[in-house]
């Protein structure tokens, strides 16, 4: 199997567990990132002759002036930033267009929940949810 795939398949797998703990609790797990962000790494490492990490800092230095005035939660712009430590430039450029796309399906669900079953609760979306998916679609296509 090749080396690539076989780290696709780890970062997918801590992916799902961000899911679940996203959903569940609204919370994406620091330890949980920075396994996501070793694995990119050597992801990164393996398709490339180094892996891109000044796109991902650009982004998270963005992501927590953004999580600053509450647009977006910290944890997902960790894991954004890490997941993209994996990926081409362009990869990148993709990944957040597919993010946000998956987006707007997980956001609509979200805030129906609280609508019609939490009212008394804040409308929050688990964002986790959506990046995984860009990233997957970003990794299959």
């Amino acid at each position: 199997m090749d080396s690539v795939w076989l780290l696709t398949v780890g970062i997918s797998g801590v992916l799902i567990y961000i899911c679940y703990m996203d959903i569940r609790w609204r919370r994406i797990p620091n330890r949980a990132t920075l396994l996501i962000l070793l694995l990119s790494c050597f992801t990164g490492f393996a398709h490339m002759p180094y892996p891109a990490l000044v796109l991902p800092g650009l982004l998270l230095v963005l992501g927590f002036i953004a999580a600053t005035v509450k647009l977006i939660g910290a944890g997902d712009i960790k894991l954004v930033s890490a997941l993209a430590v994996a990926l081409s430039a362009s990869d990148t450029g993709d990944f957040l267009l597919l993010t946000a796309i998956a987006g707007i399906p997980v956001s609509i669900v979200s805030l129906l929940y609280f609508y019609f079953f939490a009212r008394e609760k804040r409308a929050t979306v688990p964002y986790a949810l959506a990046i995984s998916c860009g990233y997957w679609l970003q990794v299959l296509t």
